[in-house]
């Protein structure tokens, strides 16, 4: 078995003829179908006399564009060359009915449409498919768009209704990004831009610059266009995050905060099936705690450079030859520094010795339910004699069992983290070719080749804990720690922590890194033979599609058929963790200062000492095999389109659409490579005696091969009032019938190892749902008044129900579409003049709805920010702009379970940004 190159490719060659069939009786001569987008625009319109630039100039040609499409179409069109409303492509996108994001270092990354997963987004370049890949080195479908620099675009158009010429895989809806050309804009014009951006989280200034030129010939028949780009920023993201809730009760089934009994597969159990005491004798059952709290800082560098060469030829006024490169790289440092204070000082397990006394738990604090621990406390007090091995127990008369080191100290906070060094590359070439034959007839012809690499090519990680042993004493340095995640998580430690140990607050990972290289010489890769990861598709499509137009009434109806071969790949590793101390002569973990510990160290044969115990080498403490699986699928689907719109009145449109739509499963869905772990009574015990330890018996994770497609039927209504030039109130009603999706499970599963029939315990795998809906209704509004003020408003109601859960033809639960927020809502106000440009823009969205974790379904907090961009003309050639990102410096929580956000699962600050810069044009 051979490792598989990170590298995904996608050849495209289509061609197509679109015919208006409704001719001479229904259309008259020389009408036929205008699509969105198609038609350039000059830079200035006049409206009611009235000149119109700039910003306003951008949002009323997006909405003549809305109004002129055949399709439900979203427009968001650049102010200018180089001026795309939004730093952020995926920022500008959520400013429109229906659109959620994800955000990553403040930057807008994904895009959810109409309740549904990023991945069910389809994003072109140019009406062509482009490849991108994860920094990571996690291969999707869904487009990252921190690889893409906004200013490089015309306009963007968001297709919630498709038609049978947009290709297949936007379930959510397709996203048409487009770059400029050069025959659409001035012989030897372009810009230069100069930008400064900093944020109040890691005050150090980036620079940013990024220019265009364009030029064609005299009689415009051949023109060249060049755009670079090129941009660092540097970002800090602060981060409370929880681990693995467990129920920790007497044998007893999980409730939830209002008392139900929780039935559903995935739910944590501490395998003890019990609770625990603290130091005063005070017993606790009945509850979920996390098995850490962490507390982290991430620090990225990110380095993002854009290239753009566009060539077109017209060698007749009615054929237009178009060809395009683009390249977009993210190449990032990325460094998390993180304080963990896990469960080592619980005593856990009440089969131990060590359980009574409760080790160095001082209290827990709860929700007001009872059911949910949410602060935790340990200490060390003074007067105290603790006994810190099973020796030194049964010399003070104590029952065996799990003495160890956090017996008599605080192993807490653990600092650990992680350097990496990632890269993603996407690259797209691509030739089109328009033929104008007749006002009733056009045809298109498309090739192009996208690709995409990405992954780091250094990930290191270390880890440290306050404690030390000297001549066989354990020596702390921290005697306090106590976690609380009410109100804004907090941690605190003893106040002669920083004195004790003054490696906190972090790590400096590159002087390690080069400190490392000196002392022991540089890293070396290690490639994992036996690891494999393919996905091989091939697509092949086809559709017709008929355009008709009258005085009244315009629109289309196709049909797109698509067959796909699909052959998905992947080694999945068994491994098996049979001990992990060194015994001595009585069938316990020996000490490092046991007589015989001192050989076997020093034979350099990977004996080595941790937590005051001599651990076994890794060759002898476990083994690992792999297995490879396979599937190889053909289906064949049919997926019809329709869409009309009819001219009421001169200002009022009733648009409606109808069609079958499909997405095919992540690529991680059905090929990720899974394992099995099988941990031993003897290295459960081990790992319980050092802090941490696992449930003895078998689990795993994988992928899912026997995964369906998305499909699914989709509905839109739509009433739009053009009630004066660049206004409009409007309301869309949707519903999208979706008959397979895809949800990540975890429970309990029989699995055949070795022809051996085993219980795999909490199995993280992707099954099929059933029957999803998702539907809602779209409020929008635009209004611009003469003297330059404007405002933009919009809101969703997106419901969506809980559907069947299907893994291995067994339902096994229900779950809501992920992606899925109920409310959304964006404002946005303006004002404009010749000289000066303000604007306010305000997005909250409500609750999203995440995967599964722990049997528990992820909850994302309502969510509102508020942008604010200003720009000066000193003169028509230079402009001075600055932006404000995240004005009201929020923060985003995701927690367990709809019954109580008292399961915090994350809480992230990533700053608020400030950018200044400044503009030439030419």
């Amino acid at each position: 078995m051979n490792k598989m190159s990170r590298m995904r490719n996608r050849d495209t060659l289509s061609a197509a003829i679109t015919a208006a069939l409704f001719a001479a009786a229904l259309a008259p001569a020389g009408a036929f179908a205008q699509q969105a987008g198609t038609t350039p625009s000059p830079d200035a319109t006049t409206l009611d006399s009235v000149t119109v630039t700039g910003y306003r100039y951008a949002i009323e040609k997006s909405l003549q564009q809305k109004r002129d499409a055949n399709a439900v179409v979203e427009v968001i069109t650049a102010e200018d060359v180089g001026k795309f409303p939004d730093k952020n492509v995926a920022d500008a996108l959520q400013r429109v009915p229906g659109v959620v994001i994800t955000r990553d270092g403040g930057e807008g990354k994904t895009v959810s449409v109409r309740g549904l997963a990023p991945d069910l987004t389809l994003t072109q370049l140019n009406g062509n498919y482009v490849a991108t890949s994860e920094t990571n080195n996690e291969a999707t479908r869904s487009f990252n768009y921190t690889l893409l620099p906004s200013n490089m675009l015309s306009s963007a158009e968001l297709f919630k209704s498709p038609e049978a010429r947009i290709d297949e895989g936007g379930i959510g809806g397709t996203v048409i990004l487009h770059t400029r050309r050069p025959l659409d804009m001035e012989a030897n014009s372009g810009y230069v831009t100069v930008e400064g951006t900093t944020s109040d989280t890691s005050h150090d200034i980036d620079p940013q610059l990024s220019a265009l030129y364009s030029w064609h010939s005299k009689d415009e028949r051949f023109g060249v266009l060049v755009g670079v780009t090129q941009q660092k920023r540097t970002s800090r993201t602060m981060e409370a995050s929880t681990e693995d809730f467990q129920w920790y009760g007497n044998n007893t089934d999980a409730r939830d905060a209002n008392g139900n009994v929780l039935e559903q597969d995935g739910i944590h159990y501490w395998w003890g099936r019990s609770g625990f005491n603290d130091q005063s004798g005070r017993n606790y059952s009945e509850f979920f705690m996390p098995t850490s709290v962490n507390f982290a800082v991430k620090e990225e560098e990110r380095e993002r450079k854009g290239g753009q060469f566009t060539f077109q030829f017209k060698p007749l006024d009615n054929l237009t030859l178009t060809a395009n490169y683009f390249r977009f790289e993210l190449e990032g440092n990325y460094t998390q520094n993180m304080l963990k204070i896990p469960e080592w000082n619980l005593a856990r397990y009440n089969g131990d010795g060590n359980w009574a006394g409760g080790r160095m738990l001082d209290g827990l604090t709860f929700d007001p339910s009872g059911s949910i621990v949410t602060g935790a406390q340990y200490e060390k007090l003074a007067g105290k004699t603790y006994y810190c091995s099973e020796e030194q127990a049964a010399a003070a008369g104590l029952a065996p069992g799990g003495w160890g080191p956090d017996d008599c100290t605080i192993p807490t906070p653990q600092l650990t983290g992680d350097y990496s060094r990632e890269k993603a590359l996407s690259q797209t070439a691509d030739l089109s070719i328009d033929w104008d034959i007749s006002p009733l007839w056009k045809a298109s012809f498309t090739g192009g080749r996208t690709w995409s690499e990405g992954g780091p090519s250094m990930k290191f990680r270390m880890a440290a804990k306050p404690r030390r042993q000297v001549n066989g004493v354990w020596q702390s340095g921290n005697s306090y720690s106590a976690w609380d995640l009410t109100g804004t998580p907090s941690a605190t430690f003893s106040p002669d922590l920083q004195e004790q140990l003054n490696v906190f607050p972090g790590i400096n990972y590159p002087a390690y890194i080069n400190y490392l290289n000196q002392t022991y010489g540089g890293s070396h890769n290690r490639k994992e033979e036996d690891f494999v990861y393919n996905v091989d598709e091939k697509i092949y499509s086809g559709y017709f599609q008929a355009n008709f137009r009258t005085e009244r009434v315009r629109g289309n109806v196709g049909v797109r058929v698509v067959r796909t071969r699909q052959f998905a790949e992947s080694s999945d590793s068994v491994e098996k963790f049979n001990d992990y101390f060194q015994d001595n002569a009585a069938g316990t973990p020996m000490g490092c200062n046991d007589p015989a510990a001192a050989p076997l160290i020093a034979s350099n044969t990977g004996y080595v000492c941790q937590s005051g115990f001599v651990r076994l080498p890794d060759n002898l403490a476990r083994e690992k095999t792999y297995a490879l699986s396979s599937m190889e699928k053909t289906y064949t689907d049919f997926l019809p389109s329709f869409n009309i719109a009819w001219d009421i009145t001169d200002s009022l449109v009733l648009r409606g659409a109808a069609s079958k739509v499909i997405a095919r499963p992540g690529y991680t869905s059905i090929a990720y490579p899974g394992g099995l772990s099988y941990v031993s009574e003897e290295y459960s015990n081990d790992r319980r005696v050092a802090g941490g330890t696992d449930t003895p018996g078998w689990y795993g994770s994988g992928s899912n091969k026997n995964l369906q497609p998305f499909e699914a039927t989709q509905y839109d209504l739509g009433l739009e009032w053009y009630f004066r030039p660049g206004s409009v109130a409007g309301v869309a009603l949707f519903r999208k019938d979706i008959s397979n999706f895809t949800v990540p499970v975890v429970r309990d599963q029989q699995m055949n190892v070795g022809g051996q029939s085993v219980t795999v315990q909490k199995y993280s795998t992707q099954a099929n749902g059933q029957d999803g809906v998702s539907q809602g209704v779209e409020l929008y509004g635009q209004y611009t008044f003469d003297i330059g003020l404007g405002i933009q408003a919009n809101y969703t109601y997106n419901d969506t129900n809980l559907a069947a859960v299907v893994l291995d033809g067994e339902r096994i639960g229900s779950s809501p579409l992920v992606g899925s927020a109920k409310n959304q809502a964006n404002v946005t106000v303006f004002y404009e003049n010749e000289k000066f440009l303000a604007r306010a823009s305000f997005n909250r969205r409500g609750e999203v709805v995440g995967g599964l974790n722990n049997g528990l379904t992820q909850y994302s907090e309502p969510y509102d920010q508020l942008d604010l961009n200003a720009a000066y003309n000193i003169t028509d050639a230079l402009i001075l702009s600055a932006s404000v990102l995240n004005a009201t410096k929020s923060e985003q929580r995701v927690y367990l379970g709809n019954d109580s956000k008292a399961r915090l699962l994350s809480n992230l600050y990533s700053g608020r940004q400030l950018y200044l810069g400044m503009t030439w044009k030419f």
